[in-house]
């Protein structure tokens, strides 16, 4: 049950976010900063029901947090850029096309193979 019930959140989600980034009102930075600021109490919410808190700062992890938040701002960037330059067809189409830029980005920051299945 709780997996229909994600796979339909996720649904909405991701079918809603063409819609977002069209709003050519919203500058780039307020727009990321509320996505980030729902996921983050997304899932501080779920760490704290399911007690996986810890407070112990690995400073090891902190780069990639730093790096990632990098390029996510990145990707909101470019996505709202191509949003208000293309239709939202075409802003789909390169959207969808994630998964490719994922398994590049593994296989070269974390040495993953590129496997069949992926």
């Amino acid at each position: 049950m709780l997996h229909t019930l994600l796979y339909f959140l996720a649904l909405v989600c991701l079918s809603s976010s063409p819609n977002w980034a069209k709003l050519k009102h919203m500058p780039v930075d307020i727009l990321g900063f509320w996505r980030l600021a729902l996921a983050a109490a997304g899932v501080g919410l779920w760490m704290l029901v399911t007690k996986k808190v810890t407070f112990r700062v690995q400073w090891v992890y902190l780069r990639w947090v730093l790096l990632s938040g990098l390029f996510f701002f990145l990707h909101l960037w470019t996505y709202k850029y191509a949003s208000k330059n293309t239709s939202v067809s075409n802003t789909v189409i390169l959207f969808a096309s994630n998964p490719i830029w994922a398994s590049l980005g593994g296989a070269l920051f974390f040495h993953e193979k590129i496997t069949g299945r992926l």
